[in-house]
């Protein structure tokens, strides 16, 4: 095993210290993005991607994707998964019907984690169980309120088609 240290914090404390513009965002996702396609390309579904999971290192401007103990190694792309596993909030809703998933579930988790960063909050969050897994499986997220009328449409659009049931 080999670790680094890491100077940061983790990217919800820093959504929760400042409010990120749309400039912000885009740099850190872009690396989100970047991160996830190059462990896809290196055949590993990380299974956990959420804001907990991603420092933001302290010049914030550069992030780390953290926390491998669930991903799983694929070795060709008809390879399939099944263990329910990883956060409730940012799963995807195949994750929850019991039906095998591919590495795609890392592309629904990182549309939460744009989601979360431009909003502040979780698109799906609920304390009771059933409803927050029917909120996911309908893919049931408000972008009507604050401060979405402010956000792009590009932003916007981005999400709907990483947040996207098909």
């Amino acid at each position: 095993m080999v670790m680094d240290k890491i100077k940061g914090q983790e990217l919800m404390e820093s959504i929760c210290e400042m409010k990120y513009d749309e400039n912000i965002a885009r740099n850190l996702f872009k690396q989100i993005l970047e991160g996830i396609a190059y462990m896809h390309e290196h055949g590993v579904c990380h299974r956990d991607i959420k804001p907990s999971n991603i420092l933001v290192l302290d010049d914030k401007s550069s992030i780390v994707i953290t926390d491998f103990n669930i991903s799983k190694y694929f070795a060709n792309k008809a390879f399939k998964m099944l263990t329910y596993t990883g956060t409730e909030a940012f799963k995807a809703p195949e994750m929850l019907e019991a039906a095998f998933y591919n590495e795609k579930i890392d592309l629904w988790a990182a549309g939460c984690v744009l989601f979360t960063m431009l909003a502040g909050s979780m698109p799906f969050f609920d304390e009771n169980l059933p409803r927050l897994h029917r909120a996911i499986k309908n893919a049931e997220y408000d972008m009507k309120s604050e401060p979405w009328p402010s956000i792009s449409e590009s932003a916007k659009d981005l999400i709907r088609k990483l947040i996207c049931i098909d």
